[in-house]
């Protein structure tokens, strides 16, 4: 089996469905499948592009981890989307792109292990519940200059162990923060603020020159810029 289309009545993929199926290239949804269960496609070594509903609302424990092949993850603009587990896309080596999780509430307790650990997303917009921890390498591997869209009005609680990081120290993740949103938390959260910036953090390449740069993240393995997202990267985004 190749490629599997499923039925229009489905609406939820059990656990384990589909796990280990390693001759599966393509995997076709039901616009009613907003349900994915723990390690449904996990170790599916040859599948490539995977479909699921616009719908979706949960993506289970590892779901999606270890398809080393995975490259097409569509759509990845999911407004309902309220659960990410554990690693879901862990080890995802080839998966990037940009990602809108607009209604993911729960990064505190639905990603502990790092829901994109070891994937490559190169923007992410999250508009998630103010205020919550965010955990262990959630973001750990971010495309190199990707970006974290920060359309929340609180700042986060906390951060844990290499939650911010792309794949190249020498590029470090971007944090875009709305204008007029909980500058002083997200200036509490950083290492050193615009004000306190080193001449070495001035002479990095990957400097945000010209930008509203709030300050810097360089602590417990999580290495960002955090920058005031301006109208005219809204835009782009946007056009993106």
């Amino acid at each position: 089996m190749t490629n599997l289309i499923v039925s229009p009545s489905l609406t939820w993929i059990g656990s384990h469905a589909i796990k280990g199926c390693t001759a599966l290239t393509n995997f076709y949804p039901t616009p009613g499948a907003t349900y994915v269960g723990d390690y449904c496609f996990m170790n599916c070594s040859m599948i490539t592009n995977i479909e699921v509903s616009a719908n979706a609302t949960h993506f289970g424990d590892r779901c999606f981890a270890d398809c080393s092949k995975l490259e097409t993850f569509t759509p990845r603009d999911l407004p309902r989307l309220t659960y990410i587990g554990p690693a879901s896309f862990g080890n995802d080596a080839l998966l990037g792109g940009d990602w809108y999780l607009r209604a993911w509430n729960s990064i505190g307790t639905s990603s502990a292990g790092g829901g994109f650990n070891g994937c490559r997303p190169e923007n992410v917009t999250l508009k998630v519940m103010g205020g919550v921890a965010i955990t262990d390498y959630v973001f750990s591997s971010m495309a190199a200059g990707g970006g974290i869209w920060w359309e929340c009005e609180t700042a986060p609680a906390s951060l844990g162990k290499g939650c911010f990081k792309s794949i190249d120290d020498g590029n470090y993740l971007r944090i875009y923060v709305k204008n007029g949103y909980d500058r002083a938390a997200w200036e509490a959260l950083c290492t050193r603020t615009r004000e306190n910036l080193t001449a070495t953090d001035l002479a990095r390449p990957d400097y945000p020159a010209g930008r509203n740069v709030i300050g810097l993240i360089d602590s417990n393995n999580n290495k960002a810029w955090v920058i005031r997202w301006s109208k005219d990267e809204a835009t782009l985004l946007l056009v993106r």
